[in-house]
């Protein structure tokens, strides 16, 4: 039988998205503990700052996904939500 597109994007949700939203939650909720981003910081907008641009390119190919252009989504991403006090 056939995998038919809505249970192929289910599948991708549930087996590859969910999974790395679930282990960059805790990644955040760490530096959030230690001090490094701002208590109150919403995490899943911060997911979805930091995973957005990589599908958008994905997607629409604007140009290649690489190490200098993830570290540039991350240093930017995150610059804002640096605790400051």
């Amino acid at each position: 039988m056939a995998v038919k597109p809505p249970e192929l994007a289910d599948a991708f949700r549930e087996r590859w998205i969910v999974p790395r939203r679930e282990m960059t939650k805790e990644v955040l909720k760490a530096a959030v503990h230690q001090g490094d981003l701002q208590p109150k910081a919403d995490l899943e907008a911060i997911i979805d700052m930091l995973y957005g641009p990589i599908y958008y390119r994905l997607q629409i190919e604007t140009g290649p996904i690489s190490d200098a252009f993830t570290d540039t989504i991350f240093e930017q991403a995150l610059k804002g939500l640096k605790r400051t006090d």
